[in-house]
């Protein structure tokens, strides 16, 4: 009897290993979707309509994957987004942290009707959720991406990095960001003085304030009341000899243009002022002024381009360096209830 007892023991724990891990699956896979018909849901009801949003679920048993073959998304606003084919997967023990990969071509019709093409060799990145279907994290990586439709012409970058989320404590209203572009091609009829590559462009930041639902006029006026504001804790460009650092606080006026200040750090100015003048961008006499601005504000080093520290200030529709106008600014999204000549 005991060694009848002893050929049932493995075929005994056999089955419960095959229960415990077929309900994992099964448990796991149904909080992933849950979430994910959560998250539709509610943006279906804001007014977004989605085309192949649902997917092939698999990976049993020992993961959980997503599958779907060319999913859309059209927005209220009108824009409009063609997607290639995305997988995802995760792991039984954290089922609403998502891998996911979309190399392809990535299609966005604008609401006015301008088609503008992603296509990246590279696409993958990471979204950890919550149970309502949130976004809490992410991160994502794009390389060798070619971007064109626009009406400059093409943009090209080696790789695009961003992660968003994280560090903060839960109520804080922080969301962290950071983003770095390498090896940023600008589009040739630009003609640019500094050339058409840029080196590198890192900004580290934090989005404070209560997010709005969605980017709308009333969402953003919502968020600023709130005390919304974009921190720059470190941005910098590398553009062929020059340099320029920055940190400071953005928000937004009452008319919704960007109002606040950077406190700017730029290296190398001698040779982007001689640039800008030997391409026509700037006349001799606008050469002099920066060239004198920049003998009283350079700081003292031995040797190497010199640096300047200047404010860069953003107030009013106007953007300044220090007392001195240097451009105008528009609202971060138009007004469609005035007409396009209207006074803002």
């Amino acid at each position: 009897m005991r060694r009848k007892l002893l050929v049932f023991v493995p075929l005994a724990l056999l089955v419960l290993t095959a229960s415990v891990v077929g309900g994992g699956w099964l448990w796991a896979s149904t909080a992933l979707a849950e979430s994910w018909r959560n998250w539709l849901a509610e943006r279906r009801a804001e007014g977004y309509a989605f085309t192949d949003a649902e997917p092939e679920i698999g990976g049993f048993p020992s993961r959980i994957t997503a599958r779907f073959d060319g999913p859309a998304v059209r927005a209220p606003a009108g824009w409009h987004w063609q997607l290639p084919g995305v997988t995802a997967r995760a792991q039984l023990t954290q089922p609403l942290t998502v891998h996911w990969r979309a190399p392809g071509t990535h299609t966005l019709t604008t609401q006015a009707g301008r088609t503008l093409r992603l296509d990246g060799k590279e696409a993958r990145g990471r979204a950890t959720l919550s149970t309502a279907g949130a976004l809490q994290r992410g991160r994502m990586r794009l390389a060798e991406v070619d971007l064109t439709g626009l009406r400059a012409g093409r943009v090209g970058a080696e790789h695009v990095t961003a992660r968003m989320g994280g560090g903060a404590n839960a109520g804080e209203h922080r969301v962290p960001l950071r983003t770095e572009a390498r090896q940023v091609t600008l589009p040739a009829p630009l003609a640019l003085p500094l050339g058409r590559t840029v080196r590198r462009i890192r900004i580290d930041a934090t989005l404070r304030g209560p997010l709005p639902d969605a980017i709308t006029r009333e969402g953003l006026q919502a968020w600023r009341s709130n005390g919304g504001a974009l921190e720059v804790h470190a941005a910098s460009v590398h553009w062929a000899d020059v340099t320029v650092k920055a940190d400071g606080q953005v928000a937004l006026d009452e008319k919704l243009r960007p109002a606040g200040t950077l406190q700017v750090d730029v290296r190398g100015l001698e040779p982007a002022v001689r640039a800008l003048l030997e391409a026509g961008w700037v006349s001799e006499r606008i050469a002099g002024y920066a060239r004198m601005l920049a003998a009283a504000l350079q700081q003292v080093q031995d040797e190497g381009p010199k640096t300047i520290t200047v404010p860069l200030h953003f107030r009013n529709g106007k953007v300044l360096v220090g007392p001195m106008p240097l451009g105008r600014l528009s609202p971060v999204l138009a007004d469609r209830t005035s007409r396009p000549d209207a006074p803002r």
